[in-house]
């Protein structure tokens, strides 16, 4: 074999491994698990299970040295009239639950009532969907509550949430502030799903397909009522396809550090 000859066989040998390992854009379904580990230690399961597309009608999150929390859905024509959450607990000297609620809709808010003694009624305020405001009653007879406030831009990316709790003589407390940046473009994440998130209930956001945002921030930074300095609260590395979703995630917060997997409908 001459050297030309040769050549062009190492030219085309080349290629044919070039076009191999270029692996094109993943596509994927639906969200349906997410792990957390510490330390390489799986402590948290989230698992998903939908009514139709994007519409969530079952909610398991096992945290596994503490309780499994499993939220459930009832709809009437498409739209989630009753929510069932049952808490099982592994620690025998806690007592297992179940509470259920009724959900009613007024405008743009969302009303969630317990129809059992356990509960705390929840109002939901939206625009569009995204949470403007999400508060919980407490005390005999509702007296008492903690409201959590949302702002976004003009395009709902989030920029913060706030926290507000009241106390027996009526005064309102702000208890704490969390600003967000850094934003990740081109990620397919749904943001309810990204852990930098810490507000009241992520799950009920979840389950009622509320919004919180339309871009995944990275950064958080933290003011509470005694320090109004803002210090780093939570960073968030993403580890994307090439079409944008999110297979695995590492969060940083309060000197440890966290990792995340994310499965999907194939």
């Amino acid at each position: 074999m001459n050297k030309t000859l040769l050549f062009f066989v190492a030219v085309a040998l080349m290629c044919a491994c070039s076009d191999d390992d270029a692996e094109p854009g993943k596509e994927y379904g639906e969200l349906i698990q997410i792990e957390r580990y510490s330390r390489d230690t799986k402590w948290q399961t989230t698992q998903l299970e939908y009514l139709q597309a994007a519409q969530v009608q079952k909610l398991t999150v096992n945290t596994i040295t503490a309780a499994e929390n499993k939220y459930e859905l009832t709809y009437e024509n498409g739209i989630a009239t009753g929510l069932q959450l049952t808490i099982d607990y592994y620690q025998p000297s806690y007592t297992d639950q179940t509470i259920v609620y009724r959900i009613a809709y007024d405008a743009n808010e969302i009303t969630l009532t317990p129809t059992t003694a356990n509960g705390n009624k929840v109002i939901i305020r939206t625009t569009d969907g995204f949470i403007d405001c999400f508060v919980v009653f407490y005390g005999e007879n509702d007296e008492y509550f903690t409201e959590e406030t949302f702002t976004r831009t003009s395009n709902n990316a989030i920029e913060s949430v706030s926290v507000y709790d009241t106390n027996p003589s009526g005064s309102t407390i702000f208890v704490w502030q969390h600003t967000f940046s850094d934003f990740k473009p081109n990620v397919n994440l749904n943001p309810v799903y990204n852990p930098i998130f810490d507000v009241l209930d992520m799950n009920l956001i979840t389950v009622l397909n509320l919004k919180i945002s339309t871009e995944n921030p990275t950064l958080s930074y933290r003011r509470t009522g005694t320090d109004p300095q803002k210090s780093t609260y939570r960073t968030i590395a993403f580890d994307v396809t090439t079409n944008g979703f999110v297979e695995k995630g590492t969060m940083n917060a309060n000197a440890s550090s966290h990792d995340y997997v994310f499965t999907y409908e194939e």
